[in-house]
């Protein structure tokens, strides 16, 4: 499921990274430009912590781009069902969708 994504809230420093960022969302499906036609899904986004979200600071990112997780959100059966729920709809709407390169 999901590769047992962390939640939101979730405090994290990617590879290479010299800041830490705070997982704002899950399982992100974003347009890489206005006119691109094709959804790009990431594991995450994220903004850096402790400033938030500041418009040209969102960054998306993989499970597998984070060196260190530094504080773990909350979770509970809701965010597993979710998780769940994601992984349906990426199934049953994998070719309406790709990977996001970072």
């Amino acid at each position: 499921m999901s590769k047992n994504l962390l939640p939101i809230g979730s405090i994290v420093f990617l590879e290479e990274g010299m800041i830490p960022l705070a997982i704002i969302a899950v399982s992100s499906f974003i347009k890489k430009e206005e006119s691109d036609a094709t959804l790009h899904h990431f594991d995450y986004t994220g903004t850096p912590y402790p400033q938030g979200l500041v418009e040209e600071e969102v960054y998306y990112f993989h499970h597998e781009n984070i060196s260190e997780v530094v504080f773990e959100g909350y979770k509970n059966d809701l965010h597993e069902r979710y998780l769940k729920s994601v992984d349906e709809w990426k199934e049953k709407n994998a070719d309406t969708f790709e990977i996001g390169e970072i």
